[in-house]
């Protein structure tokens, strides 16, 4: 009987303490400076050149505490060569992660792009930076 006992008493403060564990990480991303919704500010191309334009401005990148994101990202679109080019929007919401300095995500199935990217990123104060692991790109944001 004693056992028995043991045995209920050790599966509980198992169960108890995993249960412990997952509110302290739900905590831990909640707080974690990446969670909320950042605005592009500036776009740059190969060799630092500033690529931004009024569609940029308009972008924005969702984390929640969840593992979710959501961006919207425009962009200048043109329906045939004789149209006018507007800011199209294409958005993606998917799964992050963290790994170090690495930002890995997965879009779902129904976005406008199903991919899988993993980008460099970097906060400082309220300003992410996105550098793409060739270096060719980096999108700056500011904390809304």
């Amino acid at each position: 009987m004693k056992k028995i006992t043991l045995l209920i008493c050790m599966a509980l403060a198992l169960f108890y303490s995993c249960k412990n564990d997952d509110d302290s990480t739900n905590e831990n991303q909640s707080n974690f400076p990446l969670i909320g919704t950042w605005s592009v500010v500036q776009t740059f191309v190969e060799n630092g050149i500033d690529s931004t334009n009024e569609c940029d401005l308009m972008s924005t990148a969702e984390f929640m505490s969840n593992g979710r994101f959501e961006e919207r990202f425009y962009a200048r679109f043109r329906e045939n060569v004789d149209a006018v080019r507007e800011c199209r929007v294409f958005s993606f919401i998917g799964d992050f992660s963290i790994d170090g300095d690495l930002l890995k995500q997965k879009s779902d199935k129904g976005s406008d792009d199903d991919y899988d990217r993993v980008i460099r990123f970097k906060i400082v104060e309220d300003t992410l930076k996105y550098i793409t692991l060739d270096g060719i790109t980096t999108v700056i944001f500011v904390k809304n």
